[in-house]
């Protein structure tokens, strides 16, 4: 699944973010808690919740949590003051709050798999080429 808010895409299949420039360096955990909130953005996911999804069993502080979330916000391009793309609930949990487009993958005709982020990619790799411009549009408007 490839989620879309601002200027930025997370890819839940290969667990990555892409933003403005490209991929962004992003940790295991960080990702998770990421996904956990835009999964259930209707609704303030507590604290509680994010700490036994992405720690499972293992104990740790609220200030793991906390890092994470800090570390979310900066690949997203949020901040702690402005939140715009996610919210603290004081006391409660975090809810992700930008807009989102989701995009499922789909299928080609000759049953090999075509995702949007490949599509959305092949402007950048193709542009390089001339005298293709037809074959280049047609691509585009896949």
């Amino acid at each position: 699944m490839l989620v879309r808010f601002g200027e930025h895409a997370v890819d839940t299949d290969a667990r990555h973010v892409e933003g403005p420039d490209g991929l962004v360096p992003i940790e295991p955990q960080v990702f998770d808690v990421l996904v956990h909130l835009i999964e259930h953005r209707d609704r303030v996911v507590p604290k509680h919740e994010l700490l036994d999804e992405v720690w499972g069993s293992r104990f740790v502080s609220e200030s793991a949590l906390t890092s994470r979330i800090k570390s979310a916000r900066r690949v997203v391009g949020d901040d702690g003051r402005a939140q715009h793309t996610i919210r603290t609930s004081h006391g409660t949990g975090y809810r992700f709050v930008a807009e989102v487009t989701v995009e499922q993958r789909s299928s080609a005709t000759d049953g090999t798999d075509i995702d949007a982020r490949s599509i959305r990619r092949l402007p950048r790799t193709v542009d390089r080429f001339h005298g293709r411009e037809r074959e280049l549009g047609e691509l585009r408007e896949l």
